[in-house]
């Protein structure tokens, strides 16, 4: 310390050499000492801001009862983090390069085609696709109001009577499918309206020939109502919490069941394991949710393919080595316990919005994902045939390598497989989380008065922030995790019966599924059609 402030000392006095990569730089000592002057008294500035527009300055507005706005202390404390906690790379600085030893060492590997889609799947998109939604909700769940918002770029699937033949997919050659479904059915259909091909043997000599030509194949794509469609697939985790919800609630996926079994099957790898997203090796995250998505979609534990990824779970220790939200997902369905998993406190939405934690500054994603999960995780939602039903009692047995009943869940809220364990949990979140644990598992106190009054308010803010989410995006959501934990919740929240938010959000489940060669998939976004169309050139 004293060699420190020695060296500080004399840089203040004598000045400072500094080499800068293009030579050296000398920074004169009254430059440093106006640099020390200005950075001190910006910290003492801003804290000062901190505490006055805390207590005394309120500069935002009261809606319903809870404040909400532009606080001066929230300003500032955010020009706090960036002079202080951030001062080198900034706040959004993504990290560094991982470590090797965390780094994944493997490849994905998979076997040649394993399943094929069965046909007839066609696409639909604008008016024509709103007016097919509203017919099969009329006649699957004698729901018959007509669906909001534009139609325009909309796109769904259906399934006809049609046999045609379908592509192939080879996992093993490329996990990534080629969107041939889509774009035979689109190019087939210029072709019938009497529209002019692009001559595929033309060699273009210019860049502007380069660039008709291939204007003149997009155009073939192109929707009717004038976007730009496709395949944004990838995660493998999204599909299975749709298929959890659906379960859960009672919907039915009727024809896309076959569909999404062919889509999980394609996609299963070598060693019976399937990854994060298509490209990845094998995780548990992946393998246990698709596992799950398999057996809950109608596919007997003894298929061979249930077998080869029972004994990659089992080798990796089983459901209890999962992430976080693949814990949850469990837990939703009744195969896990919620003592097992880390805390998701929905009070956090009540602190005021200056504080650094309020989970209102997280990424938007982010944000809206873990809204309902922390409505159904204080509510500690326990799925009505959790004990009653065969297939869930199965999964308690074929999940764990130990007994269901013997497990002690508050012990494995940390636990994680090597394979998922890309970035270690810190030992200050792992005592923060083991704080509130004292509170939720081990004293309970969040259940008892006056605790339990937080807990409540907390629930009903989380509850009014979903349907109002709901209402905003015409129950489409900003993403698919929110879209189908939206849906659960509204239905949860109608006493585990669906309602006419529920219907709604049923509507629009389509909205995400696409079909591709190597199945029915949910895709992790619905607005790139917009972005793509976007950056199409005007020739």
């Amino acid at each position: 310390m004293d060699t420190l402030v020695a060296s500080v000392r004399g840089a203040l006095e004598k000045g400072l050499e500094l080499d800068s990569g293009h030579g050296a730089v000398s920074v004169p000592a009254w430059a440093l000492q106006l640099a020390l002057c200005v950075g001190l008294g910006t910290n003492v500035l801003v804290l000062g801001s901190i505490a006055i527009g805390r207590l005394c300055m309120w500069r935002g507005s009261t809606v319903n009862g809870r404040l909400f706005g532009d606080h001066l202390s929230c300003r500032s404390l955010a020009w706090w983090e960036l002079w202080v906690l951030c001062p080198r790379k900034g706040v959004s600085h993504p990290g560094d390069a991982k470590p090797e030893a965390q780094r994944q060492s493997a490849l994905g590997s998979w076997k040649p085609q394993q399943a094929k889609l069965e046909g007839g799947w066609r696409f639909v998109g604008a008016a024509e696709s709103h007016r097919v939604t509203e017919a099969n909700m009329a006649s699957r769940h004698a729901h018959t109001t007509p669906l909001s918002g534009e139609s325009a770029g909309r796109q769904t699937w259906v399934k006809g009577t049609d046999k045609d033949e379908t592509p192939s997919f080879d996992a093993s050659k490329n996990p990534n499918a080629s969107d041939l479904v889509f774009r035979a059915q689109r190019i087939r259909a210029w072709k019938s309206a009497g529209n002019p091909v692009p001559d595929e043997r033309q060699v273009p000599k210019t860049a502007e020939e380069a660039a008709a030509k291939a204007v003149g194949f997009y155009q073939m794509l192109l929707c009717d109502d004038g976007h730009f469609a496709g395949d944004y697939g990838g995660p493998m985790f999204l599909m299975p919490g749709l298929i959890i919800a659906c379960y859960v609630s009672g919907v039915d996926l009727a024809e896309r069941k076959s569909a999404m079994i062919t889509y999980l099957r394609n996609h299963q790898q070598t060693d019976g394991g399937w990854g994060t997203h298509i490209e990845s090796p094998s995780t548990m995250f992946g393998s246990v949710l698709s596992y799950v998505s398999l057996r809950l979609l109608g596919v007997d534990a003894s298929d061979a393919a249930m077998v080869a990824a029972r004994n990659f779970l089992h080798k990796h220790g089983g459901a209890l080595t999962v992430p976080s939200w693949a814990k949850f997902w469990l837990c939703v369905l009744g195969v896990h316990e919620w003592e097992g998993i880390n805390s998701i406190p929905a009070e956090m939405w009540l602190l005021p919005f200056w504080f650094p934690f309020h989970p209102g500054k997280l990424w938007c994603h982010c944000r809206m994902v873990y809204l309902p999960m922390c409505y159904l995780y204080c509510k500690r939602f326990k799925n009505p045939k959790k004990d009653s039903d065969p297939v869930l009692q199965a999964l308690r047995k074929e999940l764990y390598t130990s007994d269901y009943a013997s497990i002690r869940w508050d012990r494995e809220r940390h636990s994680i497989c090597p394979l998922d364990n890309y970035s270690p949990v810190t030992v200050f979140q792992k005592y923060a989380h083991n704080v509130l644990a004292v509170f939720e598992t081990y004293t309970r106190l969040f259940f008892m008065w006056p605790f339990s009054l937080l807990r409540r308010a907390g629930i009903k803010y989380a509850m009014d922030y979903i349907k109002s989410e709901d209402i905003q995006t015409n129950w489409i959501c900003i993403g698919p995790v929110n879209k189908v934990l939206n849906m659960l919740c509204v239905w949860v929240d109608n006493g585990n019966t669906p309602s006419e938010s529920f219907y709604r959000h049923v509507a629009r489940l389509d909205d995400y599924l696409w079909v591709a060669e190597d199945g029915m998939k949910m895709q992790a976004q619905i607005l790139k059609s917009a972005l793509y169309t976007h950056f199409i050139p005007s020739m």
